[in-house]
């Protein structure tokens, strides 16, 4: 995993934050919870377009089933194109989007999973102490955050 224009990092999973967790060593686990309510970061994008909806989300249930069947430790060992891989980047290199039930500052970082042959993107932020990844937003025209060249 890698922040945008920072050295490569390796996530560190220690027995002590995972004995804050109630499940301890189990898979990752996901959280709808707090996507955002802007609709050009969630599903309300593809309002209009039924069959588009349709295909991403048949691209992401994919992504999810892979993500659900893998640890942390699993997914930081994936590369980013990999599905179940990620990278990571800080919240203030994201477009301005409002979080709710999520205390979020500008250097959370933010796993970013690509799906749909890596023309959409799922990005959440991890739970401290548990498995749990918060879907904060859908990335899928590329203007979350600049994407490189």
């Amino acid at each position: 995993m890698r922040l945008k224009g920072k050295q490569q990092i390796t996530p560190k999973f220690s027995e002590e934050q995972a004995e804050k967790c109630r499940v301890p060593n189990s898979k990752i686990m996901l959280s709808f919870g707090c996507v955002t309510s802007n609709k050009n970061y969630n599903f309300r994008y593809f309002k209009k377009d039924i069959r588009k909806n349709l295909n991403t989300r048949e691209a992401l249930d994919e992504l999810l089933e892979k993500i659900t069947s893998l640890t942390w430790a699993e997914a930081s060992n994936l590369s980013k194109h990999e599905i179940g891989g990620f990278e990571l980047i800080p919240f203030e290199q994201m477009t301005p989007i409002q979080i709710n039930n999520l205390d979020i500052t500008k250097d959370t970082g933010i796993y970013v999973f690509r799906f749909n042959s890596n023309a959409c993107r799922l990005c959440g932020v991890k739970d401290k102490y548990c498995n749990v990844l918060y879907i904060i937003a859908y990335d899928f025209s590329f203007k979350l955050y600049k994407h490189g060249s």
